[in-house]
């Protein structure tokens, strides 16, 4: 990842700017993925409602950015999972166009690990769209698996559509940041004692 990135917790008052990153990315992500009136239907309401319900004082979840020169480039949530208690959630992940692939998702990721885990969280969850295979194998490079696919329901522009999904775990957090963090490098040798 790139030095000068800055991953920080997400403040209300830049609530614009993540809205902007947000729908930048998710529309370049879904472009050709998801019918065009579904990518239509997704606009700027969308991503301020779901950034105004982050910052509500009684929400459990956390929301982060990744800062690049002052500008918002990614944004990232996690939680607890609502659906599984007892395991934490990845609830979301968008890096926007330019920089991707440079390391800026796998950040975030591990941040949301980290996160979890302070949280009490041993287990962490992703829902992803099944056919967004990009993000599936930088989830699966994080050491995640495979829990279950499922087709879901959701509300986007005043109807119901419908998408495939599929659920990926981290099964064992803690062990899966020491793995990612590598090798701790060794110390240096004493420098050998003078002879008299």
């Amino acid at each position: 990842m790139n030095d000068n990135i800055v991953i920080r917790e997400a403040v209300p008052e830049e609530i614009g700017d993540i809205i902007a990153a947000h729908s930048e990315s998710w529309h370049a992500t879904y472009k050709g993925m998801q019918p065009r009136e579904i990518i239509d239907a997704t606009g700027r309401d969308y991503f301020e409602k779901l950034w105004k319900e982050q910052f509500v004082a009684e929400c459990p979840d956390k929301g982060f950015v990744a800062e690049k020169d002052g500008r918002i480039v990614a944004i990232m949530r996690c939680g607890p999972d609502h659906d599984d208690i007892g395991a934490g959630d990845l609830h979301q992940v968008y890096v926007v166009p330019g920089e991707q692939r440079k390391g800026i998702g796998k950040a975030l990721c591990l941040r949301a690990m980290q996160e979890l885990l302070a949280m009490g969280f041993s287990r962490m969850n992703i829902l992803v769209v099944a056919a967004n295979v990009n993000a599936i194998n930088a989830y699966i490079g994080i050491g995640a698996r495979l829990k279950r696919k499922l087709r879901l329901s959701f509300e986007r522009g005043g109807r119901m559509v419908a998408d495939d999904m599929a659920i990926f775990e981290v099964p064992d957090v803690a062990a899966t940041l020491a793995k990612l963090a590598g090798p701790r490098p060794k110390a240096p040798h004493p420098a050998p004692a003078p002879h008299p």
